[in-house]
């Protein structure tokens, strides 16, 4: 554990407090694996302003081929790829983990996906990422893709 590290311990649990607005997918992602096999709890908040980068036909041709995927045998054995921001991201860093093994299984369940900030979590202290938000001249954020995937983003009911 580096004194970087800004962490709360609550009953006796390493945890991490993520803002994921305009970073790049990739280094968060990277970054979220690792510290979750590291034993800590990661929480990672505005997942649906991630950026992947590139070429936006190039980004939604290997998206779209992706969900085109079919078993011929029986199509219900078909890869089932999630639409909505949280999951698509849950499910895209799942590859980053060793996730066939017991500790990638639960290096996996440490790691916690939300779209937007839950009002719960307000208050809580967000680490400074040891990488710089970078100014790209071609992107997509992850909603864009979701939105071209079929994804109908629902309104925030507050109580």
């Amino acid at each position: 554990m580096s004194s970087n590290d800004k962490q709360n311990k609550h009953n006796g649990k390493k945890q991490l407090y993520v803002d994921c607005s305009n970073y790049s997918f990739g280094r968060i992602a990277s970054f979220a694996s690792k510290k979750a096999l590291e034993g800590y709890d990661v929480y990672l908040f505005n997942v649906e302003n991630l950026l992947i980068t590139g070429n936006k036909k190039n980004i939604l041709d290997k998206f779209m081929w992706k969900r085109r995927l079919k078993n011929k045998a029986n199509p219900e054995h078909s890869p089932k790829l999630p639409r909505v921001p949280n999951l698509m991201v849950k499910r895209m860093i799942r590859g980053m983990l060793p996730y066939r093994t017991k500790h990638g299984r639960d290096a996996f369940k440490r790691i916690i996906v939300y779209n937007g900030l839950p009002q719960e979590f307000r208050d809580k202290k967000f680490i400074e990422l040891p990488f710089p938000k970078k100014q790209y001249s071609k992107f997509m954020t992850i909603l864009d893709i979701c939105k071209h995937l079929g994804y109908v983003p629902q309104p925030h009911i507050s109580n």
